[in-house]
């Protein structure tokens, strides 16, 4: 062989290729940075950029000794594709209402009702296509779609269409149908069973729910969170920020039919779950309070009743409980629309009879979910009456001008003020000392130490014991209360006061106000952050929002502990 020969020819066999590989190289690189405007188009459709999210788990809501309030859970829930579901399908809906354990019933409705969208979409869209027109059929099934619509007015509707009365935008086939309960998860043996079924058009998709295992005792102050997640009420919507967390993306690139195909460096973004929050609220007392409040409302024959349990050397709110009872003889209230003015000459309206009447407005709904009720202690005011008298009582004997010793004469139980209002007590006595005036609960006794106060000074007491202000709870709607500005104060506003009347106090305000005489005699700071999310997915339980300062009103503890 002659190897002088052999040596050129591989040499230019290997130039050859190595020019081709470089060659091709370079089309890769020319591909890659600047591709014709023809294969950018044709890579569009071959592939796409998918985003994913993944749900961040919303915190969950604890009492004061770490009972679990409210939590998230993650379950399966059942749907169909209408169009691909086997025949008969009646034995399909049987089999399926079997293993989610809901009667055949519940299903059937839903079901029907989408095939049937289906089915007259269809026959008009064959229709149409027979009659050799486009397949815009919107106005038809505007008709069409009305089951109770006759055939007329459908086939008025096709004749339209055939005419050049058409669109493009025509309504798409119900391809994707939820079954079961609205709300409700499957079990996991109820989602093993649907997959035992194999059923073609059948399929589990994975939900979050939020539950609530504390129940109704404690469901007006929990609250709510709604579909998308997000708090509604109570502390789900006080503390929605720190509970709900930030979802997690993850970035793929995908082919025409949807499969992923690799995913790029740093497209993977983890989810940051909620943090975990502590209430103040003990749920053992609170089921005690709603069990023997209820009781004794029943026992008086009341319309109902509230009760906050509060601690009064660090104001942690540990029970609140409202309960409504409606009397069997009761009837509502003809309440006016405010909004309609008064006829002239009508003056204050007709006498009303004297019934029993229901003077409590719920929130609609409420008789359906506990949590849609209105939380009375903190959003209604009422006039406190006698429980008032402590407070006037207190500061007239601290600015000195009267002592417990001193004798009041209380006119044997009936006296006229200075501003020509008749009072009476309830004990008839000539007269009591000034404690007496305040353990015999003396209207007459109390409103002469009230004159003795001025203007301001009585003003002052109110809004020193809390009165009218937010205690700081956070809890949403609660009311400032209603007190009688010094610019609108007058001889019967100090009259009115001086025995519990002329104010609208809410009942957390009341319980926090008595409170300062259990204390060394300060009350209660405002709270400028009443909870705390504690992260109890770290090691050292590490409080990350909130702070509370000496005696603040709260429903979260001073600091994250275990017991």
């Amino acid at each position: 062989m002659n190897t002088t020969r052999v040596r050129p020819v591989a040499l230019v066999a290997a130039c050859g290729m190595s020019m081709v590989m470089v060659a091709l190289l370079g089309r890769v690189v020319q591909l890659q940075i600047a591709p014709s405007a023809k294969l950018v188009e044709q890579k569009e459709k071959q592939s796409r950029v998918a985003l994913v999210k993944e749900q961040a788990i919303r915190g969950d809501l604890l009492d004061r000794r770490d009972r679990v309030l409210c939590a998230t859970r993650f379950g399966y829930r059942a749907f169909v594709d209408p169009t691909i579901l086997p025949e008969p399908v009646d034995e399909a809906i049987f089999r399926l209402a079997a293993a989610i354990g809901e009667p055949s019933e519940v299903l059937a409705e839903p079901l029907q009702k989408a095939m049937a969208h289906n089915a007259v979409i269809q026959a008009e869209e064959m229709r149409i296509k027979e009659a050799g027109k486009p397949k815009g059929i919107k106005q038809i099934l505007k008709v069409a779609l009305r089951m109770e619509t006759n055939q007329s007015e459908v086939e008025a509707a096709v004749a339209d269409a055939l005419q050049g009365k058409t669109d493009d935008d025509k309504p798409k086939l119900v391809k994707y149908l939820a079954i079961g309960s609205a709300g409700k998860l499957l079990t996991d043996e109820q989602a093993e069973a649907v997959k035992a079924l194999h059923m073609r058009g059948v399929g589990l998709e994975q939900h979050e729910r939020r539950e609530y295992p504390g129940g109704v005792d404690i469901a007006p102050i929990v609250g709510l969170v709604g579909f998308d997640e997000k708090g509604m009420m109570g502390a789900e919507l006080r503390l929605d920020k720190d509970l709900r967390g930030v979802d997690g993306t993850t970035r793929f690139v995908r082919d025409s039919g949807g499969r992923p195909l690799w995913i790029e460096p740093g497209q993977v973004v983890m989810p940051q779950h909620g943090h975990d929050a502590r209430l103040t609220i003990d749920l053992e007392i609170q089921r005690i309070c709603t069990q023997e409040l209820s009781a004794a409302v029943e026992d008086y024959d009341a319309a109902g009743g509230r009760c906050v349990v509060l601690d009064p050397l660090t104001g942690e709110i540990m029970a609140m409980v409202d309960f409504i009872r409606k009397p069997a003889d009761a009837v509502p209230f003809p309440f006016e629309d405010a909004s309609v003015p008064r006829e002239k000459g009508k003056g204050k309206g007709p006498e009303l009879p004297r019934k029993r009447w229901i003077l409590t407005q719920q929130r609609e709904g409420a008789d359906v979910n506990p949590a849609l009720a209105k939380n009375r202690c903190v959003e209604d005011v009422y006039e406190p009456g006698s429980t008032f008298k402590p407070f006037v009582w207190s500061t007239i004997t601290e600015l000195g001008l009267a002592q417990p010793s001193e004798v009041f004469n209380t006119h044997w139980g009936s006296w006229i003020t200075p501003v020509g209002r008749p009072i009476k007590d309830v004990k008839e006595l000539p007269d009591q000392t000034w404690a007496e005036v305040l353990i015999n609960s003396s209207n007459i006794g109390m409103i002469q130490g009230g004159q003795r106060l001025s203007f301001r000074q009585l003003h002052d007491l109110v809004d020193r014991f809390g009165f009218g202000h937010k205690t700081g709870l956070g809890l949403p709607g609660e009311t400032n209360g209603i007190v009688t500005t010094l610019g609108n104060w007058t001889s019967f506003s100090q009259v009115s006061m001086s025995y519990g009347h002329e104010v609208g106090v809410t009942p957390v305000q009341m319980v926090r106000a008595f409170s300062a005489f259990c204390r060394p005699g300060e009350l209660q700071e405002t709270a400028d952050d009443a909870f705390q999310a504690v992260d109890f997915r770290s090691d050292d339980l590490r409080v990350l929002k909130g702070r509370r300062t000496r005696g603040e009103a709260s429903f979260l503890g001073e600091q994250a502990r275990l017991e």
